[in-house]
């Protein structure tokens, strides 16, 4: 789960992800849906990583239309 740069290793929906930054509070990635799912991509940005406590926190900063 940490990998905010590769959700597809984790989310099997996700086609593809582009990030924006390193991977640190702050970073945007865009990421594209596979076809046939209700919306095409969304663009997310990284709140919180926190190894020590298996903490992920993702922000959606915009999604396609559904």
């Amino acid at each position: 789960m940490r990998r905010f740069d590769k959700p597809q290793v984790y989310k099997r929906f996700v086609e593809n992800c582009v990030m924006q930054g390193n991977i640190e509070p702050g970073c945007v990635r865009e990421v594209t849906l596979k076809s046939g799912l209700p919306g095409k991509w969304s663009i997310e940005r990284l709140e919180l990583l926190d190894d020590n406590e298996h903490i992920l926190s993702v922000i959606f900063i915009c999604k396609s239309p559904l």
